[in-house]
């Protein structure tokens, strides 16, 4: 119990994890988890159990590689993948048991990004996004094409989960983007939540909700305009 409080609760931040292959007739020859200490992180491995969720081109589950013990060291050989085939996408942490900042390949990140709201587990959406938006902070993933992922959700219904992106969507705007990409990014950001406001008409909650989020990202007279008939209509509420 001491060594796994000094592993875990004693020392600063956590490892980046990552799945190296090496393959041959598109099958697995070995596959590695790496883990090394993030930025800003103490120099130390963990050990830890996950999963790994092996996914087609239309991000649908094909298999998942359970209880993948990764030990304290920096690489860690995935026996049960060798000979498997090898998957359009794979989700290190797939069912979230893990811990860490999860780094998706590019392989991965091209499935996601066009395929993500066709995941049938919406823990894994979750999971995915979380991934993405750590990506963002350890600058591994382009914030510029967090429009891509967040178009993923147009039929989310979970607030919490829109609300984390929108989030990132902000952080995004003031400390990872080049200014003269805001603009385009501001529109993108706020067009994305009108339309889902305007698609949600069974549900006001939900509906007031993304009007609310588009706010923050209004600069176009168009959206501009629609957000003054929404006021109009009684369906933004201002106080004070």
């Amino acid at each position: 119990m001491n060594e796994w409080a000094r592993v875990w609760l004693q020392t600063i931040g956590c490892n980046e994890i990552t799945g190296t292959y090496t393959q041959k007739d598109n099958k697995f020859e070995q596959f590695t988890i790496v883990q090394t200490p993030a930025k800003n992180s103490e120099q130390i491995e963990r050990k830890q159990c996950l999963n790994i969720g092996l996914y087609d081109e239309e991000a649908q589950l094909i298999e998942t590689i359970e209880r993948v013990y990764i030990q304290s060291r920096e690489k860690t050989i995935v026996d049960a993948l060798a000979g498997k085939d090898v998957p359009a996408a794979i989700l290190i942490n797939n069912d979230d048991w893990g811990f860490g900042y999860f780094i998706l390949d590019d392989a991965s990140i091209r499935v996601f990004e066009n395929k993500l709201s066709q995941m049938e587990n919406p823990l894994n959406r979750v999971v995915i996004i979380g991934q993405i938006i750590s990506m963002v902070r350890q600058l591994a993933y382009p914030a510029t094409r967090l429009p891509i992922i967040m178009n993923q959700l147009t039929d989310e219904k979970n607030q919490n989960l829109i609300n984390a992106v929108w989030g990132q969507l902000l952080a995004a705007r003031s400390s990872f983007l080049p200014q003269e990409a805001v603009p385009k990014f501001n529109y993108e950001v706020a067009a994305f939540f009108f339309k889902k406001a305007l698609h949600e008409t069974d549900n006001e909650s939900l509906q007031m909700f993304c009007i609310d989020k588009a706010v923050g990202f209004i600069t176009e007279k168009d959206h501009l305009k629609l957000a003054s008939s929404w006021i109009f209509a009684g369906k933004i509420a201002i106080e004070g």
